[in-house]
């Protein structure tokens, strides 16, 4: 079946991009992200070598009647460009020619969520604990797109503009009624689910069916999230707004097991390590109990805690054996031989 609709030539972007302005000349490098409006590169000061982030805008592009491309990349600059804050993408400089506008931003080396997700596909909820903090602590990461961001000019003021990503946009948004920062709790409770998960909540073949589920609070916590995480999420992406928790009882909510509860369980497995293989024990004369030589020995010789970064515990033994307990109290063991590995569940199966 032949069809008449003309095949859309793929876009070139060119090679160096100039600002007129500053006459400063900028080389292309790869490409670090895309949008539904804009794709990201490297750009290269010919001059100083030195790498940002470009976000280029295509002039020429097609958007619904409702988007004015101007409008909006205006709406960004304004936002962006005043903004002088260690938690925030530096916005350098914008420029505009003929056929793009494009902005110079902060390259940040560390890559981003979005990119972590696409990777490991979900994480473990203290890898997502830890993310989750950083970004309402405001610690480490940083903020860098405000391509439909609002401001708010006086504090405790209510909006009624659309702004935000689909995927992640509160209710009372899409209804047009007047909405304020608990709005950014829902978009919160998007990000934790998504980091959880490996997709937003609300997440359809199209944006239509997309606001249809957010307008009807129509998502489900998967099983396998733990009942913490997961009542955090219902909290968060409540349909009336004033349910939805503060920024303090978000970060108030417990997080998995803590170091000394993995060093707990790391001795109770040792002891049950040792008890359960009684075939195994040297034999104890009653004349030789009290020499503590002829007693079997295991302790934990080595150990390194990742439980907030990577969501695991190791350890090795003093016999050169190898374990991992995970936050969910999962555990590998590798054994003396470096070839057997043991998986033990949470109950110990």
């Amino acid at each position: 079946m032949n069809s008449n609709k003309p095949v859309p030539e793929p876009e070139i972007i060119p090679d160096f991009f100039h600002d007129p302005k500053s006459k400063k000349r900028y080389e292309r490098g790869r490409l670090l992200g895309k949008s539904g409006f804009a794709k990201c590169f490297e750009l290269i000061d010919s001059a100083t070598k030195k790498i940002y982030a470009g976000k280029i805008v295509n002039k020429k592009q097609q958007l619904p009647p409702k988007h004015k491309l101007m409008d909006m990349t205006s709406h960004e600059i304004l936002i962006h460009l005043p903004l002088d804050h260690k938690h925030v993408v530096e916005c350098h400089n914008y420029f505009e020619d003929g056929n793009y506008y494009a902005i110079v931003l902060e390259l940040c080396k560390g890559g981003t969520l979005g990119e972590l997700i696409k990777t490991r596909q979900y994480i473990t909820e203290d890898e997502a604990h830890y993310f989750m903090n950083q970004l309402l602590r405001e610690l480490v990461l940083k903020i860098g797109d405000f391509g439909l961001a609002t401001e708010i000019d006086i504090d405790g003021k209510r909006k009624n503009k659309v702004c935000g990503t689909p995927n992640y946009m509160a209710p009372e948004i899409l209804w047009g009624e007047e909405h304020g920062y608990e709005v950014d709790i829902w978009s919160m409770g998007c990000i934790l689910y998504t980091l959880l998960v490996g997709h937003p909540p609300f997440e359809t073949q199209s944006v239509k069916n997309t606001y249809s589920k957010i307008k009807t609070n129509e998502f489900y916590v998967p099983s396998r999230i733990g009942p913490l995480a997961g009542a955090l999420i219902i909290k968060m992406l409540q349909a009336v707004p004033s349910s939805r928790p503060n920024v303090h009882q978000c970060l108030t909510v417990p997080s998995g097991p803590s170091p000394q509860q993995l060093l707990r369980d790391l001795d109770q497995q040792l002891f049950e390590l040792y008890t359960s293989k009684p075939h195994k024990k040297v034999p104890i004369l009653m004349d030789e109990a009290e020499d503590l030589a002829a007693i079997p020995m295991v302790w934990v010789s080595k150990w390194v805690n990742y439980s907030d970064k990577y969501g695991f515990f190791g350890y090795q033994l003093s016999d050169d054996t190898i374990g991992v307990i995970f936050n969910d109290l999962t555990k590998l063991l590798l054994h003396v031989d470096g070839k057997a590995i043991q998986y033990v569940e949470r109950d110990g199966i």
